[in-house]
Formats: structure tokens, sequence, C-alpha cells
């Protein structure tokens, strides 16, 4: 289970350097029994790539782990989807489809 919503703006300062990253969805990550996790995830949704969308693949995960590294905001994981397909297994969950012809 998840509680997404798409950000504004986030940002970062690492050893004076500010790192900025806008992400599609931020997604509040819930256990199997629906308590809260202190895991977050970073998704971002693309249907064609360009160069500037993999250097921002980068700015992602600088992000992530300079958060992680923090360590006061929880688990970050950062994720990129090409399809809707993909969000069920990022998520970790079933999407209903096993066993469906």
């Amino acid at each position: 289970m998840a509680s997404c919503c798409s950000p504004s703006c986030s940002a970062v300062s690492t050893s004076s350097v500010v790192i900025e990253f806008t992400p599609d969805f931020l997604c509040a990550l819930r256990g199997a029994t629906g308590a809260p996790s202190d895991e977050s995830l970073i998704i971002e949704v693309k249907g064609l790539e360009r160069e500037q969308d993999r250097s921002k693949d980068v700015g992602a995960v600088r992000w992530q782990d300079a958060v992680n590294h923090w360590g006061k905001l929880g688990r970050w994981r950062y994720a990129k989807i090409h399809t809707p397909y993909q969000l069920s297994q990022v998520l970790g969950v079933a999407d209903g489809s096993e066993g469906h012809a």
C-alpha cells in the first residue's frame, strides 16, 4: 500500500552543494498490515528517454543517497517506470492478473 503525491520541489544540501530534484511522485509506503513503513519511494514515469532524463536519474540517486545517509527521514528508494504495469512490481504488490487469461 502507498500514499502518493506529486511534489512541487525537493532539495537537499550536502556539504554546501544543493541538489535539486523534482520527481513525478513521492510515495509513503505501508506494510502488509497497513501500518506506516519507514520506507518512501521516489517514482519517475517515463515513456521515451532523452539524455536529460538520464541526468535526472543521477540527480535522483544522489538525492536518495544523501537523505539515506542523513538518516532522519527514513529509507528512500528511487524507481523509474516506463509502463503502468511496472508500478505493482516497484511497490512489491500483486497486480491481480495472476491466473487470468
